[in-house]
């Protein structure tokens, strides 16, 4: 298929999007996923990593439909937005590993740190906080992804909602935790919670 008619079917596929037509999402999702996975996969290594990252972009395409520009190459703007993600990933991932080294030195040079202990203690307090208002369809994918370690397809199947629901809402809920803990981002994201 050339360039200009791809280009072509991918904005006549934007259009459709951003009058809410969910077939024209799928189709999208169907002709672009399994190569983003591998794309995605380039760079992270994990199969399931760069399948998360590939939802969670194919979530906020759906999110931000009504704001997309169809005068760029939809395949090419992904690809940017996905490799920017496994980057963000990679450098998530060197930041926990160096954060778990400094607290190992640090728990052997002062193994009663009284100021840790109350921060991590204020945290946890502020963690159960926002989840209490997180309404119970976003908390229960939520925390069956982050606290359970299951896939998005497997919270699909148990909760029998389609995929993209599970995805917008674990999206969603991630959102509104990040806004709940602003002051405590970077220490929950090293945690792996957000």
């Amino acid at each position: 298929m050339s360039k200009i008619k791809h280009n072509d079917i991918d904005a006549f596929l934007l259009d459709r999007i951003a009058d809410n037509d969910e077939k024209a999402f799928s189709s999208l999702f169907s002709e672009y996923y399994a190569d983003f996975v591998v794309f995605a996969g380039s760079f992270l290594g994990k199969r399931e990593d760069s399948e998360e990252i590939v939802q969670e972009v194919f979530v906020e395409l759906w999110e931000s439909r009504k704001r997309l520009k169809r005068d760029r190459s939809l395949r090419s703007y992904l690809l940017t937005i996905i490799h920017n993600k496994c980057m963000d990933a990679l450098r998530h991932d060197q930041i926990k590993q160096n954060y778990v080294e400094y607290i190992i030195k640090e728990d052997a040079e002062n193994p009663y740190d009284v100021e840790s202990s109350v921060f991590l203690s204020d945290l946890q307090y502020r963690l159960k906080e926002a989840f209490a208002k997180l309404p119970a369809d976003l908390l229960i994918p939520f925390k069956m992804n982050r606290f359970d370690g299951k896939k998005y397809q497997e919270i699909s199947d148990e909760l029998g909602l389609p995929l993209r629901t599970i995805e917008f809402r674990i999206s969603r809920a991630l959102k509104l935790i990040r806004m709940y803990l602003k002051e405590y981002f970077i220490f929950c994201l090293l945690l792996g919670l957000i």
